[in-house]
């Protein structure tokens, strides 16, 4: 029998809660993104998790070296990321928005495509002008940190919009009321 070693994680590996404000961005659409994460944030993540296994299409020729390697995951501009519900049909553009902003640029959950990979569902030899992205397989492994972060947050959110609440107006059914709508709309899919 082998002997069981373990490797503990670098100080790196674990991202802090601050690190959902961004500071080369405003305050103003730190907070919109903020807004955006708390709502859309468990779909969007679902989906890049849910896209990794797609086959991607190489252009030229595949080196038996490179075989092994997993080169899998959809590539795609940014829209294909985005859930078709009709909850994201209303704010799409600012979703996009969203995954450039933040889950490309600050966190880095999405990777620009070079141009080895055609996009997901393209032909081979099609003309493909736009960016294309897909996820960074070296920082898949944050999406579940990165999900409970926002879930803390909207929890916090929840509590706090309860008992002021419930502290300003003594009334338990507007309490329940507001509770039941933020609730709502974290799990609303449609």
């Amino acid at each position: 029998m082998h002997e069981f070693r373990f490797k503990e994680k670098s100080k790196e590996e674990y991202i802090s809660i601050l690190s959902m404000w961004d500071k080369n961005l405003s305050v103003k659409d730190n907070l919109k993104y903020l807004s955006l994460e708390l709502t859309f944030s468990l779909q969007l993540t679902e989906l890049l998790t849910d896209t990794n296994s797609l086959e991607v299409q190489k252009t030229g020729a595949t080196k038996l070296s490179d075989a092994g390697k997993s080169d899998n995951g959809m590539v795609a501009d940014l829209s294909k990321f985005i859930p078709a519900t009709l909850m994201t049909k209303l704010c799409e553009k600012q979703l996009a928005e969203l995954l450039y902003y933040k889950f490309y640029k600050s966190y880095g959950f999405l990777t620009e495509s070079d141009e080895r990979y055609l996009p997901s569902g393209v032909p081979a030899g099609a003309d493909v002008s736009a960016n294309t992205f897909r996820l960074n397989k070296k920082m898949a492994h944050q999406l579940v940190p990165y999900r409970g972060k926002v879930n803390l947050i909207w929890t916090v959110s929840e509590t706090i919009i309860a008992t002021v609440t419930y502290l300003s107006t003594k009334s338990l059914e507007l309490t329940l009321l507001l509770t039941g709508i933020s609730e709502f709309f974290r799990r609303f899919r449609i």
